[in-house]
């Protein structure tokens, strides 16, 4: 039987230590990510069984894939390298506004600059409603967010 673990966020991409530009922006990021949706970052453990939220994700947006927790509701955290948006009827998803998305793929200090990557948080179609609660409350945040990348 294969065992597979699903490794919170911070132990994957916010590295102890590394004061780099990207980091620092990444680090305050997830943690203004944190507040505002009051989700807690989610280690599978070792397991031969993934939770559908992950698991339902369409293929090509399985990219920097993390599981977030809220009142025992797990959400999944997708941040690929595709402007499109996906196209699933098993799951739904919002958007994450770019000041609050944890990833944002490779990092540029020009003003100008996009991020390389798009965030889209999934959960179950049952729990639309407190996806819905979240996207709120990201949207407000995002409007006092410094830009994605403020160190």
């Amino acid at each position: 039987m294969c065992e597979f673990r699903v490794a919170t966020f911070s132990s994957r991409y916010i590295l102890p230590g590394n004061q780099s530009a990207e980091h620092l922006a990444r680090k305050r990021r997830v943690g203004l990510f944190k507040a505002a949706t009051l989700l807690r970052e989610f280690d599978t453990g070792f397991t031969s069984e993934l939770p559908p939220v992950l698991l339902d994700v369409p293929g090509k947006w399985q990219d920097h894939q993390t599981l977030w927790e809220l009142n025992g509701i797990l959400f999944s955290l997708a941040e690929p390298y595709h402007p499109d948006a996906p196209q699933t009827d098993r799951l739904v998803y919002i958007e994450i506004p770019t000041p609050l998305a944890p990833y944002c793929g490779r990092y540029s200090a020009e003003p100008s600059a996009i991020p390389w990557t798009r965030s889209w948080l999934f959960s179950e179609p049952e729990h639309e409603e407190k996806l819905h609660e979240i996207d709120q409350r990201l949207e407000r945040a995002a409007k006092t967010a410094p830009p994605w990348n403020k160190v």
